[in-house]
């Protein structure tokens, strides 16, 4: 499972899946300054650094601005399981922060049936793992569509 991002590191984190979802690419350092009140490029290298030692990122050394934001856990977490082939509902536990603007947080529970409706939020077996995303963004063609999300259960702690 990630680790858990400190404030700053979150911020920076939100910022940059939100100009990557809007523009495509990952905005520059001076951006991400500017976007945050930083005065420092330094502390944006520093936020990226943590970002990938925690397994929120990859970056390409050999390439300015090109990063990955990663959408599954990281390597060292144990191997997800993938649903069985057969008609009904599964389950799927949100294991990582990357899906927070489609309003899903690390723990919450997401039941899921067979089928794949026009609007819905789709559950792809994508890099050995379940992750989703909203129907727009789902290549049909290419994409292993398992199905889609109808429940999210969260608990809140007492």
């Amino acid at each position: 499972m990630q680790e858990s991002l400190t404030k700053k590191q979150q911020a920076v984190y939100d910022y940059l899946l939100g100009e990557v979802r809007r523009n495509g690419y990952p905005p520059s350092i001076k951006d991400i300054c500017d976007a945050l009140g930083l005065r420092s490029t330094a502390t944006v290298h520093s936020h990226l650094t943590v970002l990938e030692k925690k397994g929120y990122i990859r970056k390409y050394p050999t390439k300015n601005r090109t990063f990955e934001l990663v959408d599954r856990p990281p390597p060292a977490a144990p191997a997800p399981q993938r649903p069985p082939d057969t008609p009904g509902r599964f389950v799927y536990r949100v294991q990582h922060d990357n899906l927070r603007h489609l309003g899903l947080l690390p723990g919450d529970i997401v039941t899921c049936k067979r089928g794949a409706d026009k609007g819905r939020l789709v559950v792809l077996w994508e890099h050995g793992g379940m992750t989703l995303r909203p129907h727009d963004q789902v290549d049909f063609k290419n994409d292993e569509v398992l199905g889609i999300a109808v429940e999210m259960r969260r608990k809140f702690d007492t």
